[in-house]
C-alpha cells in the first residue's frame, strides 16, 4: 500500500523524531496505527 502525506514517529536513543514523508510504501511490518487527520504524539493532552 502506498500512503502520500505521511508523519512517521520514532523513538531513537535521542528521543522521539518525527519525519514528514511525501509517499510511504507500507509493507505491513512494525505498524502501530494509523489515524487519518490523526494529531500525532504531540497532540495528545493527559
Amino acid at each position: 500500500m502506498v500512503l502520500e502525506d505521511v508523519t512517521e514517529y520514532d523513538n531513537t536513543a535521542e528521543g522521539k523524531k518525527a519525519s514528514k514523508l511525501d509517499q510511504i510504501l507500507l509493507n505491513g511490518n512494525n505498524i502501530t496505527m494509523l489515524i487519518p487527520g490523526g494529531e500525532g504524539p504531540e497532540g495528545q493532552s493527559n
